[in-house]
């Protein structure tokens, strides 16, 4: 996710603090387990110049290339994106497409300032939301479509003829979600395995604060492995099914309850 540092609370404020004890044995270590302690499919980008100085930039990690700048203050509807993106030609490529919310969500980078993107690949981003392709799936709230907040690090829906930002993508044969595969070997303690992502999730989750439920995916043994671990806001968003509505999860995690909050081991950065 692009964070470095670990953060505590002490004297009543949260405060950046050494990030203790290490990603491979932090069991017993109280704020061991933040995102900044694991380096898993950390940002990787690549740039390539076409056609008079068109910029691309190539995520190596989800096989997605992306328009490095938006022209202007370019705001657009939601169906005016789509439309845009559908015809733009653009260093010698003609199947640009408005992205998904999960591929507008792999852009999100949670250093130390806004907006939320690695500026180093994609200069002068506006913070601000930005339309992704993705509608809104409950029925009593048609008309409205998600985007992704780059000010916020945030997602949230919209309603459709609000003007956005707009940045368009192409390619993107390593991303897919899902199939989600439910493994019972422990008929008590079930597992769901994303095919997509390769990560494997817990299907029964724990009520505790932040800090305890660190320690518990840490130190969990369930379903007979060791290695559980509080996951990054990424990698939680990731399961979020936008297709369906209460809960905006695959039937597979069914003892997700649908009002939940769910924690994960990236902090909001200090400012």
């Amino acid at each position: 996710t692009g964070q470095e540092k670990c953060y505590g609370f002490s004297n009543s404020n949260w405060n950046t603090i050494a990030c203790v004890g290490d990603s491979v044995n932090c069991s017993n270590t109280v704020g061991c387990g933040q995102d900044a302690q694991y380096t898993i499919h950390e940002p990787n980008f690549l740039v390539i110049t076409q056609n008079k100085n068109q910029n691309v930039v190539v995520d190596l990690v989800t096989g997605l290339i992306w328009k490095q700048t938006i022209t202007g203050t370019l705001t657009k509807t939601f169906e005016d994106s789509k439309s845009y993106c559908d015809n733009l030609i653009f260093a010698n490529f003609d199947d640009w497409r408005l992205p998904n919310d999960h591929e507008l969500v792999s852009l999100l980078y949670f250093g130390e300032k806004v907006p939320f993107i690695h500026e180093q690949y994609f200069p002068n981003t506006l913070s601000s939301r930005y339309w992704s392709q993705t509608q809104y799936a409950n029925n009593n709230a048609s008309g409205m479509s998600w985007a992704v907040d780059f000010s916020k690090g945030t997602t949230d829906i919209f309603q459709q003829n609000e003007k956005l930002p707009v940045r368009c993508v192409r390619s993107g044969d390593n991303w897919k979600y899902g199939p989600m595969i439910v493994n019972s070997d422990f008929a008590t303690q079930p597992t769901v395995k994303d095919e997509g992502s390769g990560l494997e999730w817990q299907n029964t989750p724990s009520s505790q604060t932040w800090s305890s439920v660190l320690k518990h995916c840490e130190s969990s043994t369930y379903a007979g492995h060791e290695d559980w671990r509080l996951p990054t806001i990424k990698e939680l968003r990731s399961i979020i099914k936008s297709d369906t509505s209460s809960p905006a999860l695959d039937i597979a995690f069914k003892y997700i309850s649908t009002n939940d909050f769910y924690w994960s081991a990236t902090t909001y950065p200090l400012t």
